[in-house]
């Protein structure tokens, strides 16, 4: 966003590459769990991790998401149906009879007006590029949250207190807190992790099939735009206190459910701040998601020079 690198490399379980980009104006993409090789990244994004966790880059507009994705995949990854240098055709993003489905509200949390303005915003550049869409919510966002924190909460716990054995005063503000979970709550039985990977399982092969007719959906990447540093504790939103972690159930809905996400820049608050919108796609559909970010971008501006 400062202009100091073409772009960089995030790893997201939580939104951990989207809501930073959401945050700051630029793009930044999820790509489907396995598509970028996680040699060299700790934590070792395998056991529970291997759900939902993958690593993706950010840039300051999508075209770079896509050029990094390329190199990141190992060639792996192929643009389709055609190339960035040829012209956009925007009737090939959908297969026939098929929509683009959007949605502002996830049942559970609230989203600041600006926001939900721009996620109708978004769905309208895809509408007025000739797309069908439509205002639908997806099928069980709402459990996403509950069923992140059964899978991979203590995965986390396990993982953060292993690191930091024989040298806890090192821990940062996080890790400490993360620490001290650790310690008050026991480890969850084997089969309550096992009944929330079968429920997730079930639930995203509904979810997948709902998607056969919404093979793009544009969401909000969560309840608000960024925070001053170190205030995030306790945020309000439409009248309703959340904590951090929840304000953010938007984004964590699509690690859960293992589906590759771009966060694109979609405007500024009335004070200035940037925020972006998600455009999330069937798994290892990344060259879908990018073509509806890329109608996305030219549309609402893309990412803007930092003041």
């Amino acid at each position: 966003a400062a202009r100091l690198a073409a772009g960089s490399l995030g790893s997201d379980l939580a939104g951990s590459v989207r809501i930073p980009a959401h945050f700051c104006g630029v793009a930044g993409l999820k790509p489907t769990a396995g598509r970028v090789q996680g040699a060299g990244h700790f934590p070792v994004l395998g056991g529970a991790y291997a759900l939902g966790a993958s690593l993706g880059p950010l840039a300051r507009g999508v075209e770079d998401l896509s050029l990094f994705l390329q190199v990141l995949s190992g060639g792996a990854y192929r643009h389709a149906p055609d190339e960035w240098g040829e012209p956009l055709q925007t009737a090939e993003l959908l297969p026939p009879g098929s929509s683009v489905a959007f949605y502002t509200d996830d049942g559970l949390l609230p989203v600041g007006d600006e926001l939900k303005a721009a996620v109708v915003s978004a769905a309208s550049a895809l509408k007025d590029a000739g797309l069908n869409v439509v205002e639908e919510r997806p099928p069980f966002v709402e459990r996403a949250t509950e069923l992140w924190l059964k899978l991979f909460a203590h995965p986390t716990r396990r993982m953060v207190s292993a690191a930091y054995a024989g040298r806890e005063e090192e821990a940062g503000p996080i890790a400490r807190a993360i620490l001290k979970r650790a310690e008050r709550e026991a480890p969850p039985a084997l089969d309550a992790f096992m009944d929330a990977w079968d429920e997730r399982d079930r639930l995203r092969a509904s979810l997948l099939k709902w998607m056969e007719a919404r093979p793009v959906v544009v969401a909000p990447v969560g309840a608000l735009a960024a925070f001053g540093h170190e205030e995030g504790r306790r945020l309000t939103v439409g009248g309703k206190e959340l904590g951090l972690f929840d304000a953010f159930g938007y984004a964590q809905a699509f690690n859960v459910f293992d589906l590759p996400v771009a966060c694109v820049p979609a405007g500024r608050t009335k004070e200035g701040l940037p925020f972006g919108v998600q455009i999330v796609g069937r798994p290892f559909e990344e060259w879908r998601v990018l073509r509806a970010a890329r109608v996305v971008e030219a549309a609402l501006g893309g990412s803007a020079s930092a003041p």
